[in-house]
């Protein structure tokens, strides 16, 4: 019983966790949107052997997680609580895997910081409750490299750890691509030359792992440059080598976006992390999957710090080795008694700073004309403003609890002794502080942002009628407006110079809206404006719903 009793208090508490509020907001523009979009044409068309959107081949990712998310949808319904259910799952099996990994290398209590550090962290847990690929691609890779671990900490038949590793690195790759060879390879090199020469790996076993790694993609690249041609895989390589390359759609940072971004986003576990005290008690491969987990820490904030594109998500792989290393900070200070000052000055001041932000959204969104002086200039965002959003009293409390919480741990852990049972409430305090955001603070930020166009689109849905967007780029038409292949749009503009058979509908961002009256005009006709997004109607349609 004592065995099978905490995986079920994780996985019971990490269901609840990670299920509630998924459908309660609409999905976001563009990757959440996208890959729900692309999940839904499988299901219209049928065709499950590529990704499309738009009924057109796209060719930017691969299909595994889009099939986890078109069967949900086939179970459930095409909703947003279906395209985001196959992360809430990830988060719970993650919950388990990650308590295994530390019962097995550590204790259980060592596991079951971990557990409570990986739910407790701000985005860590939100991306559990997203509609983004990064989830499973980031297990995959990490079940991987544990895996290769495994097989050099103790050596089994070439067909179990490596085997097993060869396939997961796999599908990762067939989740997202081919940067999970790069963040693998990388980090078990980068290992190797670091550790004592305790851990080798037989040429035999690195040529089953690569082949065992590539088969997967190489069937699915295969089978794609089959149906659709070379010009397919040539495509999907530029992509990957352009994000790489290039700051792609505007996703720029300065070279240490990622530093922060796991320094906050992380929070609690990247001010618990960060511990440089000796640990002792440490046996062989305790300390080699410390070591292991500070590679992976390092290689994905260099690749991805070198790497052009900056996106919030790029870094996510890097969770587990925070949220590891906060775990057996916690565990050896409690067994000496004693909690670094910098650890504790760095939590609090984080702390803080998360306070006055959760403090920050209700009151702005209580006193919005604030805003209207710090971006006067931007149409866009003065229009958004303009959403009639209510942010009622009690909306403060997650800042005011967080801020509390933060002086009650600093005037506890003064004497250096008592830190357990206040760190304890931090953490739950940051717990209970995602629950609150994720269930009335995004609700509200989303009428902010993009709740207007959605009601457009959904407001069309399943008519027979054409309707897009103008000057600017989301796959939520597609989505929320139902399309199919007959009322597919490859070019508005057409649409609106030569006329169409059906109806036409089109939405733009305020700040475009004077260029495209001055160029079509006599074209189109304004019907609705709100918060920052225009509705136009082709002129040329003459029947209107």
């Amino acid at each position: 019983m004592d065995k099978i009793l905490p995986p079920i208090i994780i996985g019971t508490l990490g269901t609840i966790l990670f299920i509630h509020s998924l459908g309660a907001i609409s999905l976001f523009d563009w990757d959440e949107i996208n890959f729900a979009e692309s999940a839904r044409e499988m299901l219209i068309t049928g065709d499950f052997t590529q990704v499309q959107i738009n009924f057109l081949p796209f060719w930017e990712k691969p299909p595994l997680f889009i099939w986890m998310q078109a069967l949900s949808m086939y179970i459930f319904g095409i909703n947003e609580w279906a395209a985001r259910f196959p992360n809430a799952v990830c988060g719970v099996i993650t919950l388990l895997i990650i308590w295994d990994i530390g019962n097995q290398w550590h204790t259980k209590k060592m596991a079951t910081w971990w557990c409570f550090l990986y739910a407790a962290s701000f985005l860590p847990h939100l991306y559990f409750k997203s509609g983004i690929i990064d989830p499973w691609f980031n297990l995959f890779i990490f079940c991987a490299i544990h895996s290769f671990f495994k097989q050099g900490a103790n050596p089994k038949p070439l067909a179990d750890h490596i085997g097993w590793g060869g396939l997961l690195l796999g599908l990762a790759a067939l989740t997202k691509g081919p940067v999970a060879f790069l963040i693998a390879g990388l980090t078990i090199l980068v290992f190797l030359l670091l550790q004592k020469k305790t851990y080798t790996y037989k040429l035999q076993e690195v040529i089953i792992a690569g082949v065992v790694a590539l088969l997967i993609p190489i069937a699915w690249l295969g089978f794609g440059v089959t149906k659709n041609g070379m010009w397919w895989i040539n495509e999907f390589l530029s992509y990957q080598w352009r994000l790489a390359t290039t700051e792609d759609a505007g996703h720029g940072g300065f070279p240490f976006y990622h530093f922060i971004v796991l320094l906050f986003g992380c929070f609690p576990a990247s001010a618990l992390a960060l511990n440089f005290k000796y640990i002792r008690q440490e046996d062989k491969d305790m300390k080699q999957l410390r070591l292991l987990m500070i590679c992976l820490l390092v290689v994905v904030l260099v690749v991805f710090s070198i790497v052009k594109t900056k996106i919030l998500h790029y870094s996510s792989l890097a969770y587990f080795p925070i949220t590891y290393l906060a775990a057996i900070a916690i565990t050896s200070w409690k067994k000496e008694n004693e909690m670094p000052k910098w650890n504790r000055g760095l939590l609090v001041a984080l702390g803080i700073c998360w306070s006055f932000i959760l403090i920050l959204f209700p009151f702005l969104g209580k006193n919005s004309g604030l805003l209207k002086y710090v971006a006067k200039n931007d149409l866009n965002f003065m229009a958004s403003l303009e959403a009639n959003v209510n942010w009622p009293e009690y909306l403060y409390i997650p800042g005011i609890a967080l801020l509390t919480v933060s002086i009650y741990f600093f005037h506890q852990t003064r004497s250096n002794k008592r830190f357990m049972v206040p760190l304890i409430t931090f953490i739950s305090t940051c717990l209970l502080s995602i629950q609150f955001v994720i269930t009335f603070f995004i609700p509200r930020i989303e009428q902010y942002t993009q709740q207007a166009a959605i009601n457009y689109f959904t407001y069309y849905a399943n008519k027979d009628i054409y309707i897009g967007t103008l000057d600017y780029k989301s796959y939520a038409p597609y989505f929320y407006a139902q399309r199919t292949p007959e009322n597919s749009i490859r070019d508005p503009y057409k649409l609106i110079i030569n006329g169409s058979d059906k109806p036409c509908y089109f939405v733009s961002k305020i700040n475009s809206k004077k260029t495209i009256l001055k160029k079509f005009g006599h074209k189109l006709l304004v019907i609705d404006q709100k918060n920052g997004f225009v509705l136009y109607q082709a002129l040329s349609s003459n029947i209107e719903y």
